[in-house]
């Protein structure tokens, strides 16, 4: 039976993108994204003329100490805090669920769908939601940690490349 590469390398990509998009959206239905005007509301730009008042809105006042504007005061500082760290803690609970669920995915399509197309876009699936998770933390990670990420996955992969090989020679 003749192949048909045009429609498998298709199927690949849709596999592939359908498999981002359950990933992506489905963590996105189980964890609620933290939004700006949930913690900040509507603060709109309103005139304040003490640094007292400013730090009762919860803001912070920013001194210029220039004889025609002595300051001003940035009224979203607390609330915007707020937001960024439930940004930061919402990206660590994605990437924390995201990097072992891409892992099962590449294994799923490695080892267990035994038809290559398919099996091939699970695998760029998994791949695409390694760089999603590690996306959606990476920047708040310390270099030690973004290391200790990078070489585990780089040895998961060698060795899953490893029985991949194996396992095809064997056939």
């Amino acid at each position: 039976m003749k192949e048909n590469k045009p429609k498998q390398i298709v199927l690949i990509l849709a596999i592939f993108l359908l498999t981002l998009f359950v990933t992506i959206y489905g963590l996105n239905t189980i964890l609620e994204k933290p939004e700006y005007n949930d913690f900040c509301g509507d603060r709109s730009a309103k005139p304040v003329e003490t640094q007292e008042s400013c730090e009762v809105d919860g803001g912070k006042w920013i001194n210029l100490n220039e004889p025609t504007f002595r300051g001003y005061c940035e009224i979203t500082y607390e609330c915007k805090n707020d937001y960024e760290n439930a940004r930061e803690n919402y990206a660590k609970k994605i990437f924390l669920i995201a990097m072992p669920l891409s892992i099962l995915i590449i294994i799923l399509g490695a080892f267990f769908i035994p038809v290559n197309s398919v099996g091939t876009g699970l695998m760029l699936g998994g791949v695409g939601t390694i760089l999603f998770g590690t996306g959606s933390y990476w920047g708040h990670a310390s270099n030690p940690l973004k290391f200790f990420l990078s070489l585990l996955g780089l040895l998961i992969l060698i060795w899953l490349g490893y029985r991949i090989e194996k396992r095809s020679k064997k056939k």
